[in-house]
């Protein structure tokens, strides 16, 4: 399990579950002690500092879209999709998918580069970004997630982890909080990995889904096309 190898008797503790096929409580001891031992960082990310200046769904509704440029590649689709599905498995509203060729709406989100983030003025922060860097922020009761290639995929799952509480633990366990309504702070977080090649030999991390949501890289991972190549 990527982030454990500190706490040996925790370890123990969930080796012996996964033997006698306890996911549930192996999933629980994750979450109780998700705060010390997976988020022991030093971020300078902003959230819950401010008032809540947006609303992404109420009631199980959802109360905007997900825009991304009209022309775009796979990875910023799958980006997409990728959010659209935990936030559906979060309020079990769908948040549809619309081309920046639209009209912006409030409290819409916003996705890589596009017409409407150079409106707003973060093409030039889109493009400072270093290789596989991102940053999430909240902009004109907007939510912009900037990032290329693989750096916009990085930027949805740090997002979905740090702000809304997800937590991806192996290719079969994820955990999604339940929410009716989700409400954003003012945001303003920018991350790019400090070791070009993150490659931990795991068995689990030869699954280009899960090595994406735990930003992880390297020979052996066999990423498509649609998680940056």
């Amino acid at each position: 399990v990527i982030g454990l190898a500190s706490d040996y008797d925790l370890l123990d503790e969930i080796a012996a579950l996964i033997i006698m096929k306890k996911t549930e409580p192996f999933v629980q001891k994750l979450l109780d002690r998700t705060p010390r031992i997976l988020y022991d960082k030093q971020r300078t990310c902003s959230a819950w500092k401010g008032v809540c200046p947006m609303r992404l769904a109420q009631n199980h509704t959802a109360e905007c879209r997900i825009v991304i440029a009209e022309t775009h590649d796979e990875v910023v689709r799958y980006a997409a999709d990728e959010l659209a599905r935990c936030l559906f498995k979060m309020c079990g509203a769908s948040f549809p998918i619309a081309s920046d060729l639209l009209a912006l709406r409030k409290n819409d989100i916003l996705l890589g580069e596009n017409r409407h983030t150079e409106a707003l003025g973060l093409t030039a922060r889109i493009e400072a970004l270093p290789k596989e860097g991102f940053f999430y922020c909240t902009k004109e009761d907007h939510l912009v997630i900037g990032g290329k290639g693989r750096g916009l995929l990085y930027g949805v799952y740090a997002f979905l982890e740090d702000v809304l509480g997800c937590r991806f633990f192996t290719p079969e366990i994820t955990h999604i909080p339940q929410r009716c309504c989700i409400e954003l702070p003012a945001l303003d977080h920018t991350e790019a990995p400090v070791m070009e090649y993150r490659e931990p030999y795991l068995t689990e991390c030869k699954n280009p889904d899960f090595s994406a949501r735990r930003r992880v890289n390297g020979q052996s991972v066999p990423f498509l096309k649609k998680h940056g190549g």
